[in-house]
C-alpha cells in the first residue's frame, strides 16, 4: 500500500480533476466529473493508496487549477464594469480576468491541503 507524499500526491490528481470539471461545468466539465468521480473510486478502493491522511491532497489538487488561471492572467488588466476601456484620448488594452483573485484561492488551498496533511500524518 502506497501511503505518505506519493499518496497524498495520487489525491492531489484527483483533486484537481473534480476542480476543472467544476470550473468547466459550463463546457467539457460533465465529463471531466465522469473522469474524477472514476478516478476517486479507483483510488478510494484500490488497496495500493492510502485514504486517510492522504486524501488531504484533494485539497492541493482543488487549488491546482486556480492557481494555473490565476498565474496565466499575470498581467492582465480587467475591463471595468462601465464597459469602457478609453481614458481620455489615449486607449488602453484590457481583458482576461483579475489574477488577484484566483491566486489567493489557488495558494490557499494548496496551503491547507498541505498543512492538513503534515499535521494529521503524524
Amino acid at each position: 500500500m502506497r501511503t505518505g507524499w506519493r499518496a497524498f500526491g495520487v489525491w492531489a490528481v484527483v483533486g484537481s480533476l473534480f476542480g476543472f470539471a467544476l470550473v468547466a461545468l459550463a463546457s467539457i466539465g460533465l465529463f471531466i466529473l465522469v473522469l474524477a468521480i472514476a478516478a476517486a473510486a479507483l483510488v478510494a478502493t484500490g488497496e495500493r493508496v492510502r485514504v486517510w491522511p492522504e486524501i488531504t491532497g484533494v485539497l492541493a489538487g482543488l487549488g491546482a487549477f486556480p492557481l494555473v488561471v490565476g498565474l496565466l492572467n499575470v498581467g492582465s488588466t480587467p475591463c471595468p464594469s462601465s464597459g469602457s476601456a478609453a481614458s481620455g484620448a489615449a486607449s488602453v488594452s484590457c481583458g482576461g480576468f483579475d489574477p488577484v483573485p484566483w491566486l489567493a484561492a489557488g495558494t490557499a488551498l494548496i496551503a491547507a491541503g498541505l498543512a492538513a496533511y503534515s499535521v494529521l500524518r503524524r
